[in-house]
């Protein structure tokens, strides 16, 4: 759902995103419009407002994509990921871990090369359609701030990926944050 300033709402339905989610935001995170955050492709992002005076500013951004069932390995999509920013800054894999039935991936990278050293936290997960279990749905979730606010902003963001779910069926209106 889209409220009618352009902003991406808790309750996300896009087509950058495989289907409808609900999120819930902690606050002092607020949701901004994708192209103005410099992720037109994203399906929803988010800024932490303790680090928009830093360089870089600590952000969420969620994308998705649907895959035939038998194609998903999520790993190559974690390792596709790294390789893409190496190809203009330098990536250190920090650590790599992936659920045995292979419906979630992540891993915890250090980028440099860039305004300021960073750390990005990167998970991806798979959900199969209710409607065709041919496909799968993907969700890349991925938390990047400077490397001294990961101590602070991490635990924060692992509570906003164990909110994340499927939307349920309810009347279109925008939604706000729920403020823990």
């Amino acid at each position: 759902m889209v409220d009618p300033n352009g902003f991406p709402q808790p309750n996300v339905a896009t087509a950058a995103l495989p289907f409808p989610i609900d999120l819930d935001l902690p606050a002092g995170w607020t949701p901004v419009a994708p192209a103005a955050a410099g992720e037109p492709q994203a399906g929803y992002v988010a800024v932490r407002a303790a680090d928009t005076d830093r360089p870089v500013p600590t952000s969420l951004v969620l994308s998705g994509l649907t895959v035939p069932a038998n194609q998903v390995d999520l790993r190559a999509l974690a390792g596709s990921h790294v390789e893409r920013l190496r190809s203009h800054l330098e990536v250190t894999v920090l650590s790599r871990e992936a659920d045995a039935d292979g419906r979630q991936a992540a891993q915890l990278l250090r980028i440099a090369g860039g305004p300021v050293p960073l750390n990005q936290i990167q998970i991806v997960m798979a959900f199969p359609d209710a409607a065709d279990p041919a496909v799968i749905g993907l969700l890349q979730i991925m938390l990047s701030c400077p490397e001294d606010v990961l101590g602070t902003a991490g635990p924060e963001f692992r509570g906003i990926v164990a909110s994340i779910r499927p939307a349920t069926a309810q009347p279109e209106q925008p939604t706000q944050a729920t403020e823990q």
